[in-house]
């Protein structure tokens, strides 16, 4: 009986150890900000000015530059987007926003993947990004309501790896409480990868996934219901992709086409930047974008600029829709793509 509650009280005391220490290094790692996607602070810092919402994942991550857009916008605008940034997540991040902002339009960044992803098929990654960027109860709550207690152990493996390493930069004496590698949520980018310009040799060699999931449409009507419900006006962006990538697949239109019937159903408007008619000029491919989807800082900077201008024409009243063409079909013709079209395939 003796060594048994001398067992006992050993496992005790480890167990408690334990939890003293993850908690240690949890504490750590969300009162810093150690990694690119931590902006708790400067959100923090910035609450009740913010007019202008930029929100997607990471094309408009590292192609909206906030204190850019502000030159030729009025307001006071905020990137908060992240890579793989979830649908609830980006949910859950504006409807924050909304609440301590007098948030007065919202640009969700819209594509083919949006639709495309689920949570199981992610897997807990970028609810994970989301986890890091809240803080308090509103960290408890994300954490209740989005994920299953199968992947509590993923959760507790991250917060606690990321906690050792903030424990090592601590010792170090390199502990970071604020993040210097966002400028308002705008990520730079100077990576660059070789883009093809072989346009037409790949001309529609692929295909775009179609299987739009549930989850993803029930998120866009809850954040359009949101912005409603605050008075802030959404608008869906679709950002520039490469020209390699708007000639390789052959369906964009089918997700054009979705967005278009959404937009109109809920009464919001959309705009698919890769139908502007001055793209090219704008933003080629060896300038201004670092692969095949993602604008690098000379992308993002003419893009930035273009769309403030875009914006305060549309403001005024000017038919904005002039800008582009009218469909995928139109605008391969006119860029002379072997006189084909990037109609969706019949399914």
């Amino acid at each position: 009986m003796h060594n048994f509650r001398k067992i006992l009280k050993t496992v005790g005391i480890f167990l408690l150890m334990v939890v003293l220490l993850s908690v240690g290094f949890g504490a750590l790692y969300f009162g810093g900000e150690a990694y690119q996607y931590q902006d708790a602070r400067e959100r923090e810092e910035l609450s009740g000015r913010v007019t202008v919402l930029g929100c997607g994942a990471s094309y408009m991550m590292f192609g909206f530059q906030p204190e850019l857009f502000d030159e030729g916008y009025p307001g006071l605008s905020y990137n908060l987007s992240g890579i793989r940034l979830p649908m609830n997540g980006r949910r859950e991040l504006i409807r924050l926003e909304l609440e301590r902002n007098p948030i007065q339009t919202v640009l969700l960044e819209v594509s083919s993947d949006t639709l495309t992803r689920t949570d199981e098929g992610d897997g807990v990654e970028g609810d994970l990004l989301v986890l890091g960027r809240l803080t308090g109860s509103e960290r408890l709550r994300y954490f209740f309501e989005s994920f299953s207690i199968s992947e509590y152990p993923a959760v507790y493996y991250d917060v606690v790896s990321r906690g050792i390493e903030n424990a090592g930069a601590l010792l170090c004496g390199a502990y970071k409480t604020s993040n210097d590698y966002l400028i308002r949520g705008y990520y730079t980018n100077l990576d660059k990868d070789y883009i093809s310009y072989w346009y037409t040799s790949y001309y529609h060699t692929e295909s775009l996934d179609e299987t739009v999931q549930d989850e993803d449409v029930e998120g866009l009507r809850e954040i359009a219901a949101l912005c409603r419900e605050h008075g802030a006006e959404l608008i869906l962006v679709d950002l520039p992709k490469s020209e390699f990538y708007n000639s390789k697949y052959d369906n964009h239109q089918f997700f054009h086409d979705w967005y278009a019937a959404f937009a109109a159903e809920e009464g919001v408007s959309y705009y698919d930047f890769n139908l502007y008619r001055k793209k090219g000029s704008l933003l080629p491919d060896t300038e201004c974008f670092s692969d095949e989807t993602h604008m690098m800082d000379e992308g993002a900077r003419r893009f930035t600029a273009y769309l403030a201008e875009f914006l305060t024409r549309r403001a005024a009243g000017e038919d904005v829709s002039k800008d582009f063409f009218l469909d995928f079909r139109r605008r391969d013709q006119t860029w002379g793509y072997l006189e084909k079209d990037s109609i969706s395939k019949a399914k």
